[in-house]
């Protein structure tokens, strides 16, 4: 893999990290009856691991569950995943002279951990798909008036 296509699926893989934590956002939003815009200005800061509880509170609250155990126990894990590549991963991997990556090790990682965030991406996205369907059965406020 060269440098340019390691940044590339990088930046991808990021992205979809920066989905997932938004698919949260609008979760609680949504289980907690708020406006987006209001909800998401709440929620604004609150990282991943943060959001994640969130989530479990709202679910309490609302006396329904989306989320497995097990999908909790994937999604923390992916988590420490992204923490790596959000803030180590560059200060381990090494170029060669060619412009390639230097470790085939890395570059598996990186495809694998893609590969996971995409899959957990997806899923998060239809559990808010099925709670904006809850919310529209309900005419809950989801979009702020005012």
């Amino acid at each position: 893999m060269t440098a340019t296509e390691f940044k590339i699926k990088h930046s991808e893989l990021i992205e979809q990290f920066q989905w997932i934590e938004f698919n949260f956002k609008k979760i609680i939003i949504g289980l907690n009856g708020e406006g987006i815009i209001s909800g998401l200005d709440a929620l604004n800061k609150d990282a991943w691991g943060r959001l994640m509880d969130r989530v479990y509170e709202a679910e309490q609250k609302a006396g329904t569950r989306f989320f497995s155990n097990s999908l909790y126990d994937e999604l923390d894990d992916l988590r420490e995943e992204r923490n790596y590549w959000c803030h180590q991963c560059y200060l381990e991997v090494r170029f060669k002279r060619d412009g390639t990556v230097r470790s085939s090790k890395i570059v598996q990682k990186l495809n694998e951990d893609y590969r996971k965030a995409t899959e957990l991406q997806d899923r998060t996205q239809e559990i808010f798909d099925k709670v904006l369907r809850k919310l529209l059965k309900k005419e809950t406020p989801w979009v702020d008036r005012g």
